[in-house]
Formats: C-alpha cells, sequence, structure tokens
C-alpha cells in the first residue's frame, strides 16, 4: 500500500488514489493535516497551558500530512516511518515547500523531544512491540514536554470474527471464541488493526512521569481508540532516579528497568541481556554529583565457546570511554567507568552507550532456539562520588 497508494492509504477517500491525484487534491490532502494538529495543539494549550516546542517527533509520520503541520507550531520536527516510498513523497513535499525545520527518517532519533504526536499509527503494530515503541516514546519526552498520541483500545463485536477467518483454527470453550494460530495471516490489501490495553499505557505513563492527561475517545468504524493528551511533569520521576550509593538491580523483580531505553530483552530472574549491537542506559543521578563519579557494574558476557571472546565499547555524551574485553579467563565480574562532571547533564541525567561488536545467538550454535543477538548481561548498577567530592543537595 505505502508504495502503491501513499496518500490513500493515509486518508481512504477516492480523491486520494494515485489515478486521480492531481497537485489541488495533493493541497487539500495536506490541508487536512492542519485541521487535525490544530486540534490538537488547542487540547494541549486549553488543558496544560501556553506551549511553545523548540523540537518535535511525529511518529509513523508517513507522507507526512501532519508533519508539516506541527512544524508550524515547533522549531523543529523529525518525522519517523519505517516506509522509505513513503518518505520519499515526504521529502518531495518538503522541498516543494523550502521547510527547512523539518527532517525524515527511517528510526526512532535519540534525542529527547518537547513534543511527540502520533496518529492512526500505533492501530497497526502488534502490541507487544507497539508497547515497547509507546515506553521509549514516552521515556524521550523531556521534564514538561507533551504527547498527543492515538491507539485503539478495543472493537464491536461484528468486528472480532475477522480473526477467525485469518486463523488455522478457531477454540469456543462454552464461554469465549479464540483463534488460534501459528502465525496470523494478513490479507493482500489489507492491515490488521489492533487493541491495547489501556492499564498498561497507563501504568507507563506515569512510570515515565506524565503527571497530567486528557483523554477523547475516537471511533473508526467501530474501532474504538482514544487520543491520549499528556504533560510531563517537571521533576524527574523515581523510576529513572540513581541516588549515590544505591545498588539498582536488572533482574525481573529488580528496580532498575527504568534505566533500560534501547537495545535490553526484558528482564529475567537473574538480571537482563543485550539484545542487537547496540544498547543504552538513561538515568538521573540524584543529588548531581559536585566532580567526578565511579560507576560500577556487574556484568556477565554472551560466550557460546570456550574460545568465544566479547569486545564492547563504552560511550557517554556520544564520546568513547572503555574498550571491554571478555573471554572464557575473564566472563563476568564487575566493570569499572569513572565519569568526567562535563558528561553529566545539568539535571544530573546520563545516558551510557553500549556499542557490542558482532553479537551472537544461541540458535547459531545449537544452545537454544533463542534467536536474540545476545552481547552482555547486566545485574547491577552502583554509582559512587568521587572521594572527597560534594554533591550539589536538592533545595
Amino acid at each position: 500500500m505505502a508504495e502503491k497508494e501513499p496518500f490513500y492509504s493515509v486518508l481512504t477517500s477516492e480523491e486520494f488514489l494515485s489515478a486521480r491525484l492531481d497537485q489541488p487534491a495533493i493541497d487539500r490532502f495536506y490541508a487536512t493535516g492542519d485541521t487535525d494538529i490544530c486540534w490538537v495543539f488547542d487540547k494541549l494549550t486549553h488543558h496544560f497551558g501556553a506551549f511553545e516546542p523548540k523540537s518535535a517527533l511525529d511518529f509513523g509520520c508517513g507522507v507526512g500530512r501532519l508533519t508539516f503541520a506541527m512544524a508550524r507550531r515547533s522549531s523543529a520536527v523529525t518525522g519517523v516511518d519505517i516506509a522509505p516510498a513513503m518518505l520519499d513523497h515526504a521529502n518531495k513535499r518538503r522541498t516543494q515547500l523550502g521547510q527547512g525545520n523539518v527532517r525524515f527518517q527511517t528510526e526512532i532519533p535519540d534525542e529527547r523531544v518537547e513534543w511527540i504526536n502520533s496518529f492512526i499509527v500505533l492501530q497497526h503494530i502488534p502490541t507487544g512491540h507497539g508497547l515497547r515503541i509507546l515506553r521509549r516514546l514516552f521515556d524521550l519526552v523531556v521534564p514538561g514536554g507533551r504527547i498527543s498520541i492515538q491507539l485503539t483500545i478495543s472493537r464491536e463485536p461484528r468486528l472480532a470474527g475477522q480473526f477467525l477467518y485469518t486463523s488455522d483454527v478457531a477454540f469456543f470453550d462454552g464461554q469465549k471464541i479464540a483463534a488460534v494460530t501459528a502465525e496470523l495471516k494478513q490479507p493482500e490489501g489489507r492491515m490488521f488493526i489492533f487493541d491495547y490495553d489501556m492499564n498498561l499505557v497507563l501504568a507507563m505513563l506515569r512510570r515515565s512521569g506524565f503527571a497530567e492527561l486528557h483523554l477523547v475517545m475516537t471511533d473508526h468504524d467501530g474501532h474504538h481508540g482514544v487520543w491520549i493528551l499528556g504533560a510531563k511533569s517537571t521533576a524527574v520521576p523515581k523510576a529513572f532516579q540513581l541516588r549515590l550509593g544505591q545498588e539498582v538491580l536488572f533482574r525481573s523483580d529488580g528496580s532498575g528497568s527504568g534505566f533500560l531505553v534501547d537495545g535490553w530483552s526484558e528482564p529475567e530472574p537473574w538480571g537482563v541481556w543485550s539484545d542487537g549491537s547496540v544498547a543504552k542506559l538513561r538515568f538521573h543521578l540524584s543529588p548531581k554529583p559536585a566532580g567526578k563519579v565511579l560507576l560500577r557494574l556487574q556484568l556477565n558476557a554472551f560466550l557460546p565457546e570456550q574460545s568465544s571472546q566479547r569486545e564492547v565499547h563504552v560511550s557517554i555524551a556520544n564520546k568513547l570511554i572503555e574498550r571491554w574485553r571478555f573471554d572464557s579467563g575473564n566472563p563476568s565480574g564487575e566493570r569499572r567507568l569513572i565519569v568526567d562532571q562535563e558528561m553529566i547533564g545539568s539535571d544530573g541525567g546520563l545516558e551510557i552507550g553500549f556499542h557490542i561488536l558482532k553479537p551472537e545467538s544461541p540458535v547459531q550454535f545449537g544452545l537454544a532456539s533463542d534467536a536474540r543477538k545476545l552481547g552482555i548481561g547486566l545485574l547491577s548498577l552502583i554509582a559512587e562520588a568521587e572521594p572527597g567530592a560534594a554533591s550539589h543537595a536538592p533545595l
């Protein structure tokens, strides 16, 4: 759909079919984005006060229908979409408009922003993956920033049957019908709509520091959803704070999950594995130290064979500070990092990047059916001020 009908796949009106599309129709298409964002921005300012964002992110931007409208209200906007064909049209429009404060890319950027928007996007992403995306988006919003995110949460009964017809077999236990399938079969030319559990979404919002929310219900032909309009507190949530001398555990019942940004698996009873070539931690030191900080990390390396080696490059504030090597003689234990004062944000914020060279999967070695690309396992973290250094205690 993205390649054949990039505009119609966003707004299903016949005037936006490729065969009928002309410049006036394209202009009308983008004008609908102005209308939608005007409504969103009015809601944000009405419920949470005046807002002049310097940075914004439009997740699932498509051809930029909402992105360009956001650019009239934010100093800079990044549009993110996984479909290069969509972004080609978005970039053509940017050139046509001479819009210098807009950029488009396929990956969510690392930098934090003041406003994140997403509309009729997450409903097309399976909820397990979508919840991980939401968590990352929520965490990218700076203290005091805003969100305007729409997702689907339920559907009318008449729409539930589509899964029965696209599954291998259905199961009825006397009370409910379940679709049983190894892999959901999506019909050609159709997109599934997935429903999100608002209990989980609200829990993630609370954890990320959103103190105020305004919800507006939506109904797209029987698919019921909600606009989540919110403002993040200016205070750093406790889930992101690391007190000096405090040991944070990254196991499933530990308190470290709030520090895990990108490139980590789900925590396990012992700790958490990195998954992929880059993994990141982000937290706020409390109180902010006046001098250098010593970080002590307990780690395990994934070494599938006796001769295996693992190399990890560690960076802070995009500056390489350590090269760690693990082998069968040194597979685990404590690794230390010295953090200079200038690497720590004014609010005590710190981001650590672990760049794993050649991560490997257990399935490659016949050890298990686990296809994750493992590198290091993180067990715990302790931060200590340099001996003799003072800290900025909170007022």
